[in-house]
């Protein structure tokens, strides 16, 4: 069973990199474009987490 189950999972970490890396007709992956919006993502993070430190600076007794 414990053969089974390592051939199953590595079944489906394959699949899951295939398709993650499957280039769409523009030519780029998912991957491609999780790595152009990392810096927008991290931007807005940034952001958020200021905006909530600054909240709670304020509300401190």
């Amino acid at each position: 069973m414990g053969l089974f189950k390592t051939a199953l999972l590595g079944a489906a970490v394959y699949g899951a990199y295939k398709l993650a890396t499957k280039k769409d007709e523009n030519g780029k992956s998912m991957v491609d474009n999780v790595k152009a919006k990392a810096p927008e993502w991290k931007g807005k993070i940034t952001r958020i987490k200021e905006s909530i430190a600054r909240e709670f600076q304020t509300n401190e007794l």
